[in-house]
């Protein structure tokens, strides 16, 4: 495994002393050589036998380019808004020794935020964000040889897949004092490209287990998270999310996908012995 990346960024403030521009971008390099041998022993004094097919050599790169821009103004000391974009370039290729052949794919994304945020004093805050984050298949997914080491179950992944993409608009309202913080939370999700494992029954009695986009998902949800300091030695948190997630018709009929929701809570506590 080898890889390097390069990064650059620029911040300016612009003549009135409120408002910022930065930009920047980065380039980031990764390659795997990746070489799986399986053998048979033939017995005492005969050595092993590779078994090609149940054997795999590859080389898999993966680079990632982005350019950024960014802009943020203050309107006061307790209130400012900021917003930009990165634009990314995405490539992947792969070098398939045993099978004698090679592939790969390009992709682009944009991906835009913005926050506002405001407060009243030092006590309560609130927070609106949008985002858009991707998350990218690797080489699992993709890699295009076949797994032939179950023969009723043959694994491959999809070098054309696409990343998955999640437009995330979040509302955050919290008061701090001293010696407590409650935090309350609102989220509205969109997840496009979901790409999951599909089993596929073949006339011949296989079974394939691919790589595939899905349709998209929608996610609502609500969080909390809060702490409360009864003195310098013992300090005591909580938190508690639930989400529910609701899945297009067609993955509900065709892939047996159902909606539904998942809570989730926890209590932790901290103390320091004199």
């Amino acid at each position: 495994m080898a890889g390097y990346s390069f990064r650059i960024a620029y911040d300016h403030p612009l003549a009135n002393k409120k408002s910022f521009v930065s930009t920047g971008g980065y380039f980031n390099y990764n390659s795997n050589d990746a070489e799986l041998v399986t053998a048979r022993f033939l017995g005492t004094g005969k050595g092993y036998e590779v078994i090609p097919y149940l054997s795999n050599d590859l080389l898999f790169l993966q680079q990632l380019s982005n350019v950024r821009l960014s802009f943020k103004h203050l309107f006061s000391k307790t209130a400012s808004v900021s917003a930009g974009f990165n634009v990314e370039a995405t490539r992947v290729h792969f070098d398939l020794y045993r099978d004698g052949k090679s592939t790969g794919n390009v992709y682009w994304n944009m991906l835009p935020y913005f926050n506002v945020n405001k407060s009243w004093g030092e006590l309560v805050h609130l927070t609106i964000s949008y985002r858009r984050t991707i998350r990218r298949p690797g080489i699992n997914e993709l890699n295009p040889s076949v797994d032939y080491t179950d023969p009723y179950n043959w694994r491959f992944g999809t070098i054309t897949l696409r990343p998955t993409i999640a437009d995330n608009l979040d509302l955050i309202l919290g008061r701090n004092r001293d010696n407590y913080y409650l935090n309350f939370g609102l989220g509205y999700n969109v997840v496009r490209d979901i790409f999951t494992q599909i089993r596929s029954l073949q006339p011949d009695g296989k079974t394939y287990v691919v790589w595939q986009n899905i349709n998209d998902r929608i996610e609502y949800g609500a969080s909390t998270w809060n702490g409360y300091t009864f003195s310098a030695k013992f300090r005591l948190n909580m938190n508690a999310s639930y989400t529910f997630n609701r899945y297009s018709m067609a993955d509900r009929l065709q892939l047996r996908y159902r909606n539904g929701g998942s809570f989730t809570s926890g209590v932790n506590a901290s103390y320091q012995p004199a």
